[in-house]
């Protein structure tokens, strides 16, 4: 739903603020760490005034934790690394979504548990390279963190362990195909109908 006039302003306003106490700073150190006069900083926080692009990448490249879109209001992501955890997340209910479809076939997973109860890792080894031209060498060492074992259950009652990422990989690859197959289903679609 798009933003009513001028709520924008308040957005950045509140936004510059919150800025602003976090890095334990003045509106008159900001404006004079940017170049702009104490009423103009004023102005943005209390909604008066527009956050320009150009003001927002000042403040950014003397704050760069945080992000130029999170200040003009564009997205709701302050840092990179918020940005990031949220992208995670999706890719985490698309995964939950997979879970289910496997679990709706019937199948039953669960971690390979040890006598007191932890997780079973394995330690999985990756032969590298060691040197260069012809007197490179392989080298075989351990790639940490070790992958916890997952113990799958068929329908039937057959089992098998699996590394872990060998099964995230099966999810993202369900993930994929039902994205495709949508981006098929769509491609044919003007004006909200279907020409099939």
């Amino acid at each position: 739903m798009p933003r009513e006039k001028g709520s924008f302003k308040v957005v950045c306003g509140k936004r510059l603020k919150t800025l602003c106490e976090r890095e334990k700073i003045t509106q008159t150190k900001l404006s004079e760490q940017i170049y702009l006069s104490q009423q103009v900083i004023s102005g943005i926080v209390n909604g008066r005034a527009a956050l320009t692009r150009a003001t927002a990448e000042r403040i950014v490249s003397i704050y760069p934790t945080y992000r130029i879109e999170w200040l003009l209001g564009l997205d709701d992501f302050m840092t990179e690394t918020e940005q990031r955890l949220s992208f995670v997340a999706q890719q985490w209910d698309g995964f939950d979504l997979a879970e289910e479809l496997i679990a709706l076939h019937g199948y039953a997973v669960d971690y390979v548990l040890d006598e007191q109860g932890e997780k079973v890792v394995r330690h999985i080894w990756v032969t590298v390279p060691v040197g260069a031209d012809d007197t490179t060498t392989l080298n075989h060492i351990r790639r940490e963190p070790p992958d916890p074992v997952l113990r799958i259950t068929a329908p039937d009652g057959r089992q098998i362990e699996v590394d872990r990422t060998v099964y995230d990989r099966i999810l993202e690859e369900i993930d994929d195909f039902a994205q495709m197959r949508m981006e098929h289903l769509f491609r044919g679609v003007k004006g909200g109908k279907s020409n099939g």
